[in-house]
């Protein structure tokens, strides 16, 4: 099912001229980790080190593909 934004014309440039940075979607993930999941979750540059206290660890490499 899709949703419709009801956004004027110049919301809608706005919105999609707007650019993420690398180090915001990491800190988004980070955030989004710990609401759902018991760890230890830290940055290391490009990436997301996920440690969790059942001795599973994982690293997510991030990079912003043009």
């Amino acid at each position: 099912m899709e949703k419709s934004l009801n956004l004027s014309q110049n919301s809608q440039r706005t919105v999609f001229a707007t650019k993420i940075t690398l180090q915001n979607l990491i800190n988004d993930l980070q955030a989004l980790f710990k609401e759902y999941y018991v760890g230890q979750f830290t940055k290391d540059g490009q990436s997301l080190k996920l440690s969790f206290y059942n001795g599973q660890n994982f690293k997510l490499q991030i990079e912003e593909l043009n």
